[in-house]
């Protein structure tokens, strides 16, 4: 419904569907794959990947950019040189990635679940006209790599993130912890 537009080597999105320039781009009805490195999972409601240097996004959501990126859920994540917003709101340029609740990428397995509406943040230039725009920044993320899959949930409200910061700090504590038992146990192992 409310479209918005953004400068730079970036994407727009809005409302239901959503256009992007530069090098790829992939936005379709529920779920839409990317090619590269990374993954993408699938949500309730159209997510879509990109890879190159912008991305789109379709349906009330948006996703991500760049080399590595993964959504699902409502709503979706960005990362990478550039990435849009999503709801009815707008967007991003320059060098900006915008990311709401749940992100991982890199590797060859990622799924992330999240429900959150409308996150969009914006930097350098960029014009948007649409109602509670909202800018914020990623929050109990995690990454996975090598097959292994992570999962995170974070659920956002409105426009606004309101992450719990205890449980930010618990995810990534157990994360941290998990790597380094792995790691652990490997050069245990080999020795």
């Amino acid at each position: 419904v409310i479209s918005s537009t953004s400068t730079g080597s970036t994407s727009t999105s809005g409302g239901s569907t959503s256009s992007s320039g530069g090098s790829t781009s992939t936005s379709g009805g529920s779920t839409s794959s990317t090619s590269g490195g990374v993954s993408t999972s699938t949500g309730g409601i159209s997510t879509s990947t990109s890879t190159g240097g912008v991305s789109t996004s379709t349906g009330g959501v948006s996703t991500s950019s760049g080399n590595v990126s993964s959504s699902s859920g409502n709503v979706s994540t960005s990362s990478g040189n550039v990435s849009t917003s999503s709801g009815n709101v707008s967007t991003s340029s320059g060098n900006v990635s915008s990311s709401s609740s749940t992100s991982t990428s890199s590797g060859n397995v990622t799924s992330s679940s999240s429900t959150s509406s409308s996150t969009s943040s914006s930097s350098s230039t960029s014009s948007s006209t649409s109602s509670s725009t909202s800018s914020s920044t990623s929050s109990s993320t995690s990454s996975s790599s090598n097959g292994a899959t992570s999962t995170s949930t974070s659920s956002t409200n409105g426009g606004t993130e309101v992450p719990e910061p205890s449980m930010v700090i618990l995810f990534g504590a157990a994360a941290a912890g998990l790597v380094a038992r792995r790691r652990f146990g490997k050069a245990k192992t080999h020795a």
